[in-house]
This record gives C-alpha cells, sequence and structure tokens, in this order.
C-alpha cells in the first residue's frame, strides 16, 4: 500500500511539473509574441511604404494630397480629418532636421514614433505652438554637437515613424492645406548645414491597394517566421532597458537580442507549444485591449498609456492591432463602439442616432469628428464618398441646440447634412477627439449611447 502511496505521488508530482512547464512555455511564447507584435508590425508598415514608393522614401516626406477613401489598406482606421504628412526616418548614420512653418493658427502634429510606437516626441500645436521652427531628431548613439538654431529630439531607435496630421476642413481646404504641407521640410544633417532639404518624394495619396495589408501580413506568420523575424529587428531596434525583467523571460526560449530565433533548434514539445502560444495570443489580442478599455454608453474609451507605453506590453499591442500611429490622449482621443444602447451589433439593416444635448458636443479644443469604418476597421464605400462628419461640417441642429447625428444605409429624406453612410453589414464607430479638454481627460464627459430607431421614427 505503502508502495502504491508513493507510486501515486509521484506521478502526480511528474504530471504537476509537467503541467507546470507546458504553461510556462505555453505562456512565455504567448508573452513573447505579445511583446514583440509591435515591431514587426512597423517593420512590416515601412517595408510597404519602400514597396510603394521605392527604396529611397527614407528622410523625406510623403504628403498625402487627398484624403484617404475605402481603397486604403496601409494602416486601419486612417482618418477624414487630416490630410497625413508621413515619413520614415533612418537615423543610423547622421540625424535629420525637422522644419516647420508659421500655420497661422491652424492645427497640426508631428508626432515621432519609435520602432516599437511609443510616441517619444511631438512638433504641434498643442506641445510648440503653431509658430515656425526647426529640430535635430538623433538616434540613440548620435554624440554631435547640436547646431544653434535647432533643439535636439532624441530617439529611442534609429527607426522612426512621422505621422503628420494637418486641419483639413474638407474637400474645398485641400488646395491650402498641400501648399502648407510643401513648407514642411525633412534634410540629413550635413544636407541642412548646406541650406538644402529632401524634396517630398511624392504628392499624392498614401499607400493603397495593396493586396494584402501590413496587418494581414503579420497575422499570416507562422510562429517560426514571426519569432524570426522580431528577433532579427530587436538587433536594429533594441528593446528599452526597462524591458530587461521579461527578455530575461524569453531566454528561456532562445529568444535572445542579438540572436534570430531559429524554432528548429527546439524539441518537438517545445516547438508544439511555442506553436500553440503564439496562436493563442495572435488570437485573443483584441482581448487584451478591451481588458484596459472603460466602457461608458457602450463605448470603449482608451484612457490608460495610449502613446507612451511604458512596459504595458498588451497595450501597446492592442493599439498597433486597431490603430498604429494613435496619438496620446492629450492629443487627440478616439472612443469607438460597435453596439448600440441596449449592446447590440451595428448593422446597416437597421437606423441609428447619435443625439448630443445643448451644449454637449464633444469637447475639444481643435475639433471632433465621428468616423465609421467596416468590421475589419477601414473605410466603408458608400454613395456620396462620406467617411466622416465632425464640427466643420454644415450640421443641422435642433431647435432646442441639440444635434442628431444619423447613421444608415439608405440616405434618410431629411437632414442628409447629418447623415453618415453605413454598409449593410455590421459596423463600428470612432469619435475622434483633437486636443480633448479636461473635462473628458478627467472622465466627466463620454459620448453618449448610439440608439437604435425603431421603424416609422422621425
Amino acid at each position: 500500500m505503502k508502495k502504491i502511496l508513493v507510486t501515486v505521488l509521484l506521478v502526480l508530482l511528474l504530471a504537476g511539473l509537467a503541467a507546470s512547464y507546458a504553461l510556462g512555455k505555453f505562456g512565455t511564447a504567448a508573452r513573447a509574441w505579445l511583446f514583440g507584435y509591435p515591431l514587426v508590425l512597423m517593420d512590416a508598415t515601412s517595408r510597404a511604404s519602400a514597396a510603394h514608393f521605392g527604396p529611397d522614401d527614407r528622410n523625406r516626406f510623403i504628403h498625402s494630397s487627398t484624403f484617404p477613401d475605402h481603397r486604403f489598406r496601409a494602416v486601419v482606421k486612417p482618418n477624414n480629418d487630416t490630410l497625413y504628412s508621413a515619413a520614415w526616418l533612418d537615423l543610423s548614420g547622421q540625424p535629420v532636421v525637422l522644419s516647420v512653418p508659421d500655420t497661422q493658427g491652424r492645427y497640426y502634429v508631428m508626432p515621432l514614433m519609435d520602432a516599437w510606437t511609443n510616441v517619444f516626441a511631438m512638433v504641434g500645436k498643442r506641445t510648440t505652438g503653431t509658430g515656425a521652427g526647426s529640430w535635430l531628431i538623433a538616434g540613440p548613439d548620435w554624440e554631435g554637437a547640436t547646431p544653434a538654431g535647432l533643439e535636439l529630439i532624441r530617439s529611442p531607435t534609429d527607426l522612426v515613424w512621422l505621422l503628420g496630421r494637418i486641419q483639413t476642413n474638407g474637400r474645398d481646404d485641400v488646395p491650402a492645406v498641400t501648399t502648407l504641407q510643401q513648407q514642411f521640410t525633412l534634410a540629413p544633417l550635413s544636407l541642412w548645414q548646406e541650406g538644402r532639404h529632401n524634396p517630398p518624394l511624392e504628392t499624392g495619396a498614401v499607400p493603397a491597394d495593396r493586396e494584402v495589408s501590413p496587418k494581414e501580413e503579420v497575422a499570416q506568420l507562422s510562429a517560426a517566421e514571426f519569432l524570426a523575424r522580431m528577433t532579427r529587428l530587436m538587433q536594429a531596434q533594441p528593446p528599452a532597458a526597462a524591458d530587461a525583467p521579461v527578455l530575461a523571460e524569453f531566454a528561456g526560449l532562445a529568444i535572445l537580442q542579438g540572436q534570430v530565433f531559429d524554432l528548429e533548434q527546439s524539441g518537438p514539445v517545445e516547438r508544439l507549444l511555442i506553436e500553440r502560444g503564439v496562436a493563442y495570443m495572435r488570437d485573443h489580442l483584441p482581448d487584451e485591449l478591451a481588458r484596459r478599455r472603460t466602457v461608458e454608453n457602450g463605448w470603449f474609451i482608451p484612457r490608460g498609456s495610449i502613446g507612451n507605453y511604458g512596459t504595458d506590453y498588451g497595450m501597446r499591442a492592442g493599439v498597433a492591432l486597431v490603430g498604429l500611429g494613435a496619438l496620446p490622449p492629450a492629443e487627440a482621443s478616439y472612443p469607438s463602439t460597435s453596439v448600440d444602447s441596449a449592446g447590440r451589433p451595428l448593422s446597416g439593416e437597421y437606423r441609428y442616432r447619435i443625439r448630443f444635448a445643448p451644449g454637449e458636443t464633444p469637447p475639444a479644443d481643435a475639433f471632433w469628428s465621428l468616423t465609421l469604418y467596416d468590421d475589419e476597421d477601414y473605410l466603408v464605400d458608400n454613395p456620396i464618398g462620406r467617411y466622416a462628419i465632425g464640427d466643420r461640417d454644415p450640421l443641422v441642429y435642433q431647435p432646442d441646440g441639440s444635434l442628431d447625428l444619423l447613421i444608415q444605409h439608405e440616405q434618410p429624406p431629411a437632414r442628409a447634412s447629418n447623415w453618415l453612410p453605413a454598409p449593410a453589414g455590421n459596423f463600428t464607430l470612432t469619435l475622434r477627439i483633437y486636443m480633448p479638454r479636461d473635462v473628458f481627460l478627467e472622465g466627466k464627459w463620454s459620448p453618449p449611447a448610439v440608439e437604435r430607431l425603431e421603424e416609422g421614427a422621425p
């Protein structure tokens, strides 16, 4: 009997150790994918730009002279409020000088995002004003002296994505903004010292019409491909010092900084656990973001570390998934919803209304808009080419000062100026608030719920 008991205990112990081993390897692989997803997605997005514009797209602006439309697939949730002035900076050789004109009070922001999607600096109306100025953007290892007339901005990585936005008040305002864009310049330091700058690579729409978007490309990577790409990229774009504890954990799977991961070097059991862990996290990434967002009147409202994530890897990866290039909340906030006031999915089968009480429109010191996306977070084709609606549109208010926004598939017989066209199927809504006021940032204002209108309702 004693031998049987010892045998049973030994079996249980071994089973527990096996379970602990399996859970440990599975969990570590899942966390490694979560950690590396923003880096790999940024690389895919950068390469998509080079494929579209050519290998010489670094350190020069790519100005958009048209709004993104339903064909745009370069990033998810593009906006129709601003014209983009984007640039991929390579700081590995020398710093780059960003010069901006006096925008005469017009809102703009030139955010600088490192290879891990952290917004480490912003030049624009909220942070530096709208006057003219120049900044020296230097990589982490540059040791030169900052020339007179320039203000130093230090980047944590040599790869930087500058995803600038300039306020554009509808299509009629596009010519004025495209003229202004030409006054935003980039120049490697040596070129700037000669009084010259890199001309814009192209004036036109930002990349569209790709067979596979960067987001889809990364989603299709196997565990072996993803982890190999992640570790290769980490050699050129090292993680932050604060990431040391999690990198030590990853070392247990031979995911090491400075070495390219090779899944074939793992045993069959470990290989299976890594593959399952990566697949699990890839499928459950949306849940990571959902756990970090508050829900108010059916709207998911990001109030956390958007743009500056620290070690909140779940938030960092979740934001990259649904809105790569997102700005910190103090600059712009993006409440979003996919349900009505009763928690039912939004669908073009029904008509909806968002009613803002008198004096309760979104509290923005710059401007606000409401954009509609399909269930994959891209703009939706519609008969009037309207993808967003907001305070710069000729909206019709009710006699009491309230404002109704109408969201439906068919054009309403009245108040078409307040209509945001919806597809026949499911869709989501994103409310953009540029330079939100404290009443929003402090949680004292929330968007009203989306009401589903019954048949016969006006």
